[in-house]
């Protein structure tokens, strides 16, 4: 007989979620931070994880819950706790189920952890908003699968949405990748089964990786009439502060200077005091925001076919930050100037210890 999933519960609630602090870093990028998250169900077992983002693409409530199942605080104790400002893992010491959330750069992965592949076995769903801006992009998709316990271990998915997408098997049958394309943008949502080789026992265990990918980079290839007008990048510095970059494209196929903002509409209303500057290119221009390695470059070139080509690819800080979560220094510059001050605060110490 198949196992369930045995209830994650804290303090015997049914449903168990954390709502961290909010802060204003960001954690990814401004592609998996547009879908405000995405919620995973182990239909056969009643396992839902639903994850929600704020406006800067960091965690903000990861709710878990296994409705229809009877809660046992005696025997079903768990813990849950963040190991960082984008992570958060639930953890049932019992039976080893656990289901670790993080948000990162450009992924955003649910993974749930089980002591037998059996807990995994059969239909489950993965739903989500994946292009916001796009006709009906707010609805949101599915994307339905199956897991097996024998042959392949990921099969029949099956993809209910208006964005145009792609299904990729894997050779070895226990992966399976959605790859979703809306103007020229890509996404895509990994699906993956891991069996522990380690274990000699007949069900060993498993974990089911659900991961969406996104990066701020656009390829876009059709008519020049269809490039005409206005276009925009958005995306953010480590400390919150928001960027726009406009620009036009003419008749002629001629793009024009781009127009920067810097810190208009961020989430606590302020402007952050940061500049930028732009380089004209060949057939495009760069954009680098001072005192950050956050840059973009937009290319709109003929190609050989008479077809136009967009390029834009973006750049953001790797951000790191301290325990408050409060962004670190990213530059050189800003490095060595913390370290400067590292030392006279320490030599002031010395001294005043000498008095």
């Amino acid at each position: 007989m198949k196992k369930r999933l045995v209830l994650l519960i804290i303090s015997g609630v049914v449903a168990s979620s954390l709502t961290i602090p909010v802060f204003a870093a960001a954690d990814t990028t401004n592609a998996i931070a547009e879908t405000g998250g995405f919620s995973l169900s182990l239909l056969g077992t009643g396992l839902n994880v639903d994850i929600e983002l704020d406006s800067a693409g960091k965690l903000e409530t990861v709710n878990v819950a296994t409705p229809g199942l009877e809660s046992d605080p005696a025997g079903n104790e768990a813990t849950d706790g963040v190991d960082d400002r984008h992570r958060i893992r639930f953890d049932h010491g019992e039976d080893g189920t656990r289901v670790d959330v993080k948000a990162k750069n450009h992924k955003l992965t649910s993974k749930v952890k089980v002591a037998n592949l059996a807990d995994l076995v059969g239909t489950h769903e993965w739903t989500g908003v994946l292009f916001p801006e796009a006709t009906g992009g707010k609805v949101p998709t599915t994307v339905t699968f199956v897991v097996a316990d024998d042959g392949p271990l990921i099969t029949d998915v099956v993809v209910t949405s208006g964005i145009e997408s792609v299904i990729e098997y894997a050779d070895d049958a226990s992966k399976a990748v959605v790859v979703f394309t809306w103007e020229g943008y890509t996404k895509e949502l990994k699906i993956q089964v891991d069996i522990d080789d380690n274990d000699n026992g007949d069900d060993p265990s498993a974990m089911l990786k659900v991961e969406l990918r996104g990066k701020d980079r656009q390829r876009l290839r059709q008519d020049l009439a269809l490039f005409v007008g206005e276009h925009f990048w958005n995306g953010r510095l480590c400390d919150g502060t928001p960027l726009t970059v406009s620009y036009t494209i003419d008749e002629l196929g001629e793009i024009g200077p781009p127009s920067v903002t810097v810190g208009a509409g961020g989430d606590d209303g302020t402007v952050a005091d940061h500049g930028f500057t732009v380089k004209d290119k060949e057939h495009g221009f760069d954009v680098r925001f001072t005192h950050s390695k956050a840059r973009v470059k937009v290319k709109f070139s003929e190609k050989d076919d008479g077809q136009w080509e967009l390029k834009v690819d973006s750049k953001t800080d790797k951000c790191k930050h301290d325990n408050g979560g409060t962004a670190k220094d990213s530059t050189a510059k800003d490095k060595e100037n913390k370290t400067k001050k590292d030392r006279d605060e320490a030599a002031d110490g010395a001294t005043d210890g000498g008095g």
